[in-house]
């Protein structure tokens, strides 16, 4: 018995490492197939100094900055009523009118010239007001129907998990209707996850993303709000944080107590736009929406301009007569409450940008016609 039962354990112990040896072989089989799989992918990949790559259109500019290009995120961060809704607007109506001068889209400009799908989500708002905010960017974009490559959709109703399963869905159907994707709007990325404060669904979303627009040759935009009360412009905990790096561009957008809001750049691979070199839009009674009404520089030396000319009326229409030199003199001395020196320094300022106007006698008047 002794014997059969050894005999019987030698048969089981050899069939074990045969299925040991096997499953080693098949392991080491598998392990080489997907050594030579990411060999191959890393080759596709690697620098290749013979052959550089070409730059990419760009998808969004503003002015003449590349904003967006293919296979990036774009991030638009704003505060609460600093004008983001109107923001995406011009962004639609840009991308709707191409590179049309005649529509108002604050600076932006798009060309989308395969007319490929423009995909734009909103997670926040209800099926009415998601409706009327693609009516207005149709509107402001001057066309009277949207272009057939729109597909909007609004999912504020839906579970977080059905609107994140939605967008290589949303995506793969564009490629289908209209031979590809040209750009993704998602208004706002912060309703496609649970927790924006845990770092590991944080970076998940931002790569998800990062790898649908680098797949698909598209650039995906998102928006997110501020945190309230940042002066900085600190977005919403580690989402915001990932969104910072990763993306392409991070655009913000600041509402001042003027009620005019101000574009320009926190972080960008390929363009700097400072808040005073920023782009300008305010809302319009008349035309009862927002309007763009040139960049902060121009707005700074109008108002520089505005202020000089209510100057120049407050000094002349008090004293407004033929001044000699003297009388002059002491007439803004006066009325600035400064020292003789300085007094000389501004009316050479006066002359020079046509506050004053002179006669043959070397007399002097305040110009209270200027513009």
């Amino acid at each position: 018995m002794n014997e059969k039962l050894k005999e019987k354990q030698n048969e089981v112990a050899e069939k074990l490492a045969e299925i040991f040896e096997q499953d080693m072989a098949k392991k080491t089989e598998t392990k080489e197939l997907q050594t030579e799989k990411i060999l191959e992918i890393l080759e596709e990949r690697q620098f290749d100094f013979s052959t550089p790559k070409e730059r990419p259109e760009p998808s969004l500019k503003i002015g003449s900055h590349t904003l967006a290009t293919k296979g990036n995120i774009m991030n638009i961060q704003a505060g609460v009523k600093a004008g983001k809704g109107a923001g995406m607007a011009a962004i639609w109506a840009a991308k709707f009118g191409g590179e049309s001068m005649e529509i108002d889209s604050f600076g932006f400009t798009a060309m989308n010239e395969h007319g490929y799908g423009l995909i734009h989500i909103d997670t926040e708002q209800s099926q009415f007001d998601a409706d009327a905010l693609v009516r207005r960017s149709i509107r402001r974009s001057g066309m009277a129907s949207p272009p057939s490559w729109l597909n909007s959709f609004a999912l504020a109703d839906l579970d977080i998990e059905v609107r994140r399963a939605a967008l290589p869905i949303l995506i793969e159907g564009a490629k289908e209707q209209h031979g590809g994707v040209f750009a993704m709007l998602i208004d706002g990325i912060g309703d496609l996850i649970r927790d924006p404060n845990d770092s590991d669904q944080s970076f998940r979303l931002v790569d998800e993303l990062h790898q649908l627009a680098i797949k698909n040759d598209c650039v995906i935009i998102t928006a997110l709000h501020e945190n309230p009360n940042s002066d900085f412009g600190k977005t919403r905990g580690h989402l915001g944080s990932q969104l910072s790096r990763k993306a392409e561009t991070n655009l913000r957008l600041i509402k001042d107590t003027d009620g005019i809001t101000t574009i320009f750049t926190t972080n960008s691979r390929h363009c700097h736009i400072p808040k005073d070199q920023g782009f300008c839009f305010h809302w319009c009674d008349d035309k009862q929406m927002h309007v763009g009404f040139g960049g902060a520089q121009e707005l700074k030396a109008k108002a520089k301009r505005k202020k000089f000319i209510d100057e120049v009326l407050q000094i002349g229409l008090k004293n407004q007569g033929k001044y000699t030199k003297s009388q002059l003199k002491d007439a803004v001395m006066k009325h600035r409450g400064i020292k003789e020196r300085a007094a000389v320094n501004y009316i050479r300022k006066l002359k020079d940008e046509g506050g004053l106007v002179s006669n043959p006698r070397e007399r002097f008047s305040f110009n209270c016609d200027m513009e």
